[in-house]
This record gives structure tokens, sequence and C-alpha cells, in this order.
């Protein structure tokens, strides 16, 4: 049976932007991508208010006749009631560079966020389950090629509307920056506040002079807090994807990117300024 919709937003994009000078080659000799999905379901309360946005853009900039690049940022969100009040909330965003030659920048990114709002009466819990998947791969053909870098974040938090204070969240990341130098600025972790369960898997395959380097992270999870007073609570859900290549090599390419959209700012500034200085310091992601 086909399905009517109370609330609806979705959105489907895919920006590609390049300066190309000649055809890609077969094989590249670089290659950054980076993944971030999160989804919430199972709502104990149904959000209202609803709220989406996405920033996505790709630069290439090839600087000689023999250089090739290609960036790309495409992604999908949907935040989606149905009409027995069951609430699906998903951001799925992919970036990713393909490049080769001796002087070339590419960078694709792209920031997802959403919204909404739950007025919770006294001694009521809200609940709901969560899934994040993040995924961070990289390519350096040879010690003579550039330098890549990936960086993926999924995160949710949830405020008191009235005073803005923090009530809880989780956060997953990832950066990953292949160079062929002896440099190593790679990390992956996931970690949430106590009211934040969650169980999964992180893969990694990182070190220094590797020609390919990866990384992921799969989990599942639920948030639960009962409240002892009438709250009105704000729930965010944010991704953000960021991919880099750089001829001639550097030790990382992303700082290379120019100046951020303004919501960029914003959610570096929300991790920067310790807003998640509650949660616990211990990961609790497996690692094989």
């Amino acid at each position: 049976m086909k399905s009517s919709f109370k609330i609806a937003i979705l959105t489907t994009t895919s920006v590609i932007s390049c300066t190309l000078l000649g055809e890609l080659p077969t094989q590249a000799a670089t290659f950054a991508e980076s993944e971030a999905s999160i989804s919430l379901f199972d709502f104990s309360l149904t959000p209202q208010n609803p709220d989406a946005n996405s920033d996505r853009n790709a630069i290439a900039f090839s600087g000689s006749e023999d250089s090739t690049v290609d960036a790309n940022a495409n992604g999908t969100l949907a935040f989606i009631t149905d009409e027995s009040n069951e609430t699906l909330v998903n951001l799925d965003f992919d970036t990713d560079v393909i490049a080769d030659g001796p002087n070339y920048f590419g960078v694709g990114n792209a920031f997802a966020f959403t919204s909404s709002s739950f007025l919770i009466p006294e001694n009521e819990t809200l609940s709901f389950g969560f899934e994040v998947d993040l995924f961070l791969g990289n390519t350096v053909d040879s010690i003579l090629d550039g330098a890549v870098s990936n960086l993926s974040r999924a995160t949710f938090s949830l405020l008191d509307d009235s005073n803005d204070s923090f009530l809880g969240g989780f956060i997953a990341s990832g950066n990953l920056t292949t160079n062929l130098l002896d440099f190593d600025n790679d990390f992956l972790f996931a970690d949430a506040t106590d009211n934040v369960s969650f169980n999964g898997l992180r893969t990694s395959n990182f070190g220094s002079n590797q020609n390919q380097e990866s990384g992921a992270i799969t989990l599942s999870g639920r948030f639960s807090q009962t409240f002892t007073t009438s709250t009105q609570v704000r729930l965010e859900v944010s991704t953000l994807n960021l991919s880099c290549s750089q001829a001639p090599k550097t030790n990382d390419p992303c700082t290379k990117v120019p100046e951020p959209h303004s919501i960029f700012t914003l959610i570096f500034g929300f991790i920067g300024l310790g807003l998640f200085s509650y949660i616990r310091k211990t990961p609790k992601v497996n690692q094989n």
C-alpha cells in the first residue's frame, strides 16, 4: 500500500565541478573518498517543526597541461513522518577527488543539517534509535604523486530549548591524510554522553608511507532520557564530509580550502568549544 505523508522533506543533490586539461587517466595518481550517513528512527514522541539544510560544493583546478582533476559532492537528506506518526531522519552524503599530474588542487565538501523539537510532558521519556556509517579512503600511487586528505563526521545533540543547555549527544569522526611523507594526522573515533548507548565496529588501515589508507565505522545505538519536568527539547543532527587532493604534495591539502561557509564554522566551533566536554573519555567502538 502506498503511504501518504504528513511531513516530507527530501532533497537529492549532486554537485560536480572540475577544470580539466585532457582526459582523466584510467588509474588516477591520487584518489580521496569520504562518506558519512546517520539515521534516526523509532521515536517515542513525534518530532515537531522539522527544518533541514545542506551545503555542497566542489572546486577543481588544474595548473598545467599534463594535470587533471575532478571533484564531487553528493548526498540525500530526508525527514519524513508518515500517517501513523512514524518518523525517519536520514542524512547520507559523500565527497571524492580524483587527480593526476604534477600541479593540481581539488576539494569536495558537503555539510547537512536538520533539526526538530519535542514538547516532553512531566515524567515522560524521550528515546530513539540511530545508526551511523563512516568511511574514508585514500590512494597515492607513488612517492612522486600529490597528497590527499579526508574528513568524515556524523553527530546529533539535544538541547533544552529554553536556555540552549546541552542535554546529551553523540559524535563519530575520522580524519585521514596520505602523502607518503613522514606525517601522521589520522584518527577515527566514536563516543557519546551517558544517556546514549551504542555498539559497533571500527576498522582502519593507517600508517606512514602507505600508498593506500582507509578507515570505517559502523554502529547502532539508542538515546533515552526521562524528564522530571515539562521540557521543550531541540534535536540537531548533522554530517560533514571533506575530500582534498593537491600536487605538489603537502602535509595537509585541506588547509588550502577557502574560508568555509558559516555553517561549517558553526560545526567546527560546536566541537572545538567543548560542547562534548561531557562525553566519557573511553571510546566504545571496537577496533579490528
